[in-house]
C-alpha cells in the first residue's frame, strides 16, 4: 500500500549516524563524535547506542575501562559495554556523551521545507517514572526558545528537511548547553513530542 510520509530510503539515510554528522558538520552544525568499535577512542565517556531502538533502550554509559577508575562495578560495566558492542556485528556504535539539557524540536516538512512546531524537554531516566539509564519517559514543554535559539532550531529544521527529503511529521533529539545546540539523531516519524505541543 502507499506509505504516508518518509520512504524506506529517505529512513535509512537521516537514521545512519555517519551520514547524517558528516553533512550536519559542513552545514555548521554541531554533532557528538562516533566510533564504529571501541580501538582507538578517544579518552572521555561516550554512549553504546544500537542502531535499532527506540526510547533510549538498550543505550549504556561507555569509558574506555582503564578510566573507569577502582570502582569494580564501574569496570565491569565498561567491559560489558565493550563486549556488547564487540559481538554486536554492526548493531552498536558509539557516541561521544554530550552533557546538557535534552530537547526534542518536532517539526513538519513537504517539498523541502519545513515548519518548527515546538520544542520539548525530554525527561530521561527519571527513577519517580520506573526508568533507568537512557529510558525516555516523556517531555515537558513546550519550551520557551530565545529569538537566536529560535533561529538556529529553524535553520536545522529546514536544513534536515532539503538536504534529506524529509516529508510530514519528524523530530531531532538535541543536547542544548553552553556550546549550543548538539544534535543527536533525527526521528522521521511522528514522535511523543507531538503529545505535547
Amino acid at each position: 500500500r502507499p506509505l504516508l510520509g518518509n520512504s524506506a530510503e529517505v529512513v535509512r539515510e537521516v537514521r545512519d549516524p555517519w551520514k547524517l554528522g558528516a553533512w550536519l558538520r559542513r552545514a555548521g552544525f554541531q554533532f557528538p563524535p562516533i566510533r564504529s568499535g571501541t580501538a582507538d577512542v578517544p579518552p572521555g565517556e561516550w554512549l553504546c547506542k544500537p542502531f535499532r531502538s527506540a526510547g533510549g533502550r538498550g543505550i549504556h554509559s561507555w569509558k574506555r575501562p582503564e578510566e573507569s577508575g577502582e570502582d569494580s562495578r564501574s569496570v565491569r560495566t565498561a567491559h560489558t559495554a565493550a563486549a556488547r558492542l564487540r559481538h554486536a556485528s554492526g548493531k552498536n556504535y558509539l557516541q561521544r556523551r554530550i552533557k546538557g539539557v535534552p530537547l526534542g524540536a518536532v517539526y513538519v516538512a513537504a517539498k523541502s521545507r519545513a515548519t518548527l512546531l515546538g520544542v520539548t524537554q525530554q525527561l530521561i531516566g527519571c527513577p519517580w517514572a520506573g526508568a533507568r539509564g537512557w529510558w525516555y519517559v516523556g517531555s515537558v514543554g513546550p519550551v520557551e526558545l530565545s529569538l537566536p535559539l529560535e533561529s538556529e532550531f529553524e535553520r536545522l529544521g529546514e536544513c534536515l528537511a532539503s538536504h534529506f527529503a524529509l516529508e510530514g511529521l519528524f523530530g531531532v533529539d538535541v543536547i542544548l548547553n553552553a556550546d549550543g545546540v548538539w544534535t543527536l539523531e533525527v526521528n522521521p516519524r511522528y514522535t511523543a513530542s507531538v503529545e505535547i505541543l
